[in-house]
């Protein structure tokens, strides 16, 4: 038998061998190309993640940003704050101006009021007299009779 070095036939020959390496081999081939093939679509798919996250970093705001915006707000909410306040107490104290239209509103209302006061006396001063005129008609007339 050809490849054969011993007296005892062992069924392995140099063929054989070269056949069994060749399977061998052919799967090795087949499991490396099977690997390859999950390999590039792994890679593909690490590299749209990253692809992804690049336009993230691109688009968002780095957290120095969002703390520098937000100091701002506050700074603006607190400036806000402070403006409302000022101007709270103006309109509890008023313009320079108001104190003596005030006062004179004050006096023009109390005028009315007096007058309106003065025109009930009166009215009713009026009334009393009529009245005592009435009176002395009447008792005039019933003493002449």
């Amino acid at each position: 038998m050809s490849g054969e070095t011993e007296k005892d036939v062992s069924g392995l020959t140099t063929d054989t061998l070269r056949l069994l390496m060749d399977a061998h081999t052919q799967r090795i081939d087949e499991r490396f190309a099977a690997f390859l093939e999950v390999y590039r679509r792994d890679q593909e798919k690490a590299n749209e993640f990253r692809s992804a996250l690049d336009d993230l970093s691109k688009t968002m705001a780095t957290r120095r940003e969002l703390e520098s915006a937000q100091l701002n707000g506050n700074n603006r909410i607190d400036g806000l704050v402070k403006d409302v306040g000022d101007l709270r107490s103006r309109l509890d104290i008023g313009p320079a101006g108001l104190a003596p239209l005030q006062a004179y509103q004050q006096q023009q209302e109390g005028r009315h009021e007096g007058i309106g006061a003065s025109v009930g006396w009166i009215v009713a001063g009026i009334t009393v007299a009529s009245a005592l005129v009435g009176i002395v008609v009447v008792l005039a007339n019933v003493l002449t009779r």
